[in-house]
């Protein structure tokens, strides 16, 4: 069965064979092996993998216990990393000043070899194992993310699969499906965040109560303002503050905008009518507020 007719079975009759060529397409290590042709699965797969860049991209940094005076970012078998360095990197930095890592040493193979004759066998026993240990854990880190995450990819990906079009050439499906795929991988991401502006970007944010009410109803807390405010602005402010903790205590924040750092903060207009007064009676209290 290919993957045309996998995503067809799916909409008649809600079989899960593609998604199962994706999810298992996902585990080819595409930082070594570009996608096959006539293979649309691979192309989502590849395009899934991109909705986790952020998890994925980190794979060959948490392989690397550190660099040592060049050492690679690729980890292998220890002993035989240690070796490599030890009784030819380093060496051959010290007699030459050049620099061989695990990554450039394809490079320097053939003048190395002039200089360490038939004991290069050896560095290349090592750079081979190191490379195989490396790329095996790489696939293992990348395995254990799409698992961790796949019962959200499985859902865009039956969503894009419900509504593609079979009639369109296979790049056609492959093409929409990751572009809707992506679309609704987002959505689930997002939902419950609100989208605010910082730096210039919009983001996305799981917004939450200040500890302290005031930043909630003022936008910041500075200590000592409640006190210098006058009779008549305490009690405005003691009014709104009941009923943001009754939000609080039931952490319903829809009827609050959301500053920056992802804090829930008073939307005038909404609180203007909770409390029974003209919005911009209100925003100009608080104005006056937030300079005491």
């Amino acid at each position: 069965m290919d993957f045309m007719e996998a995503i067809e079975d799916y909409q008649v009759g809600a079989d899960i064979a593609a998604l199962l060529m994706v999810k298992d397409a996902m585990k080819i290590d595409f930082y070594r092996k570009v996608p096959a042709e006539g293979r649309p699965e691979q192309f989502v797969a590849l395009a899934c993998l991109g909705l986790l860049t952020g998890r994925l991209r980190t794979i060959k940094y948490r392989l690397n216990d550190g660099k040592v005076r060049g050492e690679s970012n690729i980890q292998g078998n220890d002993e035989d990393l240690r070796m490599f360095y030890r009784d030819f990197a380093g060496p051959y930095r010290d007699w030459f000043g050049v620099d061989v890592t695990i990554e450039n040493y394809p490079e320097h193979r053939a003048e190395m070899a002039d200089y360490f004759g038939y004991s290069i066998r050896d560095a290349d026993l090592a750079y081979k194992r190191i490379n195989t240990g490396a790329a095996g854990r790489a696939i293992e880190i990348q395995e254990r993310i799409v698992e961790q995450h796949w019962a959200d990819m499985s859902k865009a990906l039956e969503y894009a699969f419900k509504r593609v079009d079979l009639s369109r050439s296979p790049r056609e499906v492959t093409r929409y499906i990751n572009q809707a795929a992506r679309s609704e991988y987002y959505r689930i991401q997002t939902k419950g965040m609100r989208r605010v502006r910082r730096g210039g970007e919009t983001i996305h944010v799981d917004p939450t109560f200040s500890s302290e009410v005031e930043h909630t109803i003022l936008g910041d807390y500075v200590p000592g303002r409640y006190r210098r405010l006058s009779v008549r602005q305490r009690k405005l402010f003691d009014q709104i503050a009941e009923e943001v903790k009754v939000d609080m205590r039931k952490y319903d924040g829809k009827d609050y905008a959301v500053d920056k750092e992802g804090m829930y903060i008073l939307n005038n207009r909404k609180m203007a009518a909770r409390i029974g007064i003209h919005e911009a009676s209100l925003s100009r209290a608080l104005k006056f507020m937030r300079k005491c």
